[in-house]
């Protein structure tokens, strides 16, 4: 298998923490374990992957990855007893937040495997230990009150769980690209304050 394909990445994402077997009859490796959960080939649950929020097309040995794809491996599930199909959710964020301000969060819905979002009404998010609830149009307003790494993760009935980090400071403290003051640069002149960050944002799925 090459390294550019889905078994590449899998490779890369775990750190080598995934393991399967080489299937002789179609040429392929099949993924049974990630990270410690295992799904057998067998069944009735697999792991199942897409490409950019739509079931792949190919195996994990046939599936090329290009910069910008995002890849999801998640437990797929086949036959009479399986409950209905589950839907990836995504999450845009901006990835600094100010400690005692509030930013706006976006949690999408991938039904039906189109690869087309729609807004996630009613999503549980998560993050420093609360929740709230995305509204119809599947925004969610949080608050942080602690500096540092934030994880905010995202969960909804019958839907694959997202997450993403948010990187909260206290003012100019130096981190998440913030200037403390007094810093200074190689030639000893002060170093301005960033300007509020006003990109764009990642989807992360």
């Amino acid at each position: 298998c090459a390294g550019t394909n889905a078994i590449g990445e899998l490779e890369l994402a775990t750190g080598g923490k995934w393991s399967g077997k080489w299937e002789t009859s179609f040429g392929a490796y099949t993924v049974e374990t990630i990270l410690g959960e295992s799904h057998l080939f067998s069944g009735p649950t697999y792991w199942e992957f897409w490409i950019d929020n739509r079931p792949a097309t190919q195996g994990v040995c046939g599936q090329e990855i290009k910069n910008g794809d995002t890849l999801l491996f998640f437990p797929g599930c086949y036959g009479s007893e399986c409950p209905a199909p589950s839907n990836p959710l995504g999450i845009e964020a901006p990835p600094v937040a100010e400690e005692g301000s509030s930013i706006q969060a976006k949690v999408t819905s991938y039904e039906n495997g189109t690869g087309t979002p729609s807004p996630a009404s009613g999503a549980s998010v998560s993050y420093e230990g609360k929740t709230t609830t995305t509204n119809a149009s599947g925004l969610a307003t949080l608050t942080f009150t602690q500096p540092g790494e934030q994880e905010v993760k995202v969960t909804a009935p019958s839907s694959i769980r997202t997450e993403t980090t948010v990187c909260v400071h206290n003012g100019n403290d130096g981190t998440c690209g913030t200037t403390a003051p007094g810093t200074t640069t190689g030639s000893g002149s002060s170093t301005p304050a960033p300007e509020p960050y006003t990109g764009t944002f990642a989807l992360v799925a």
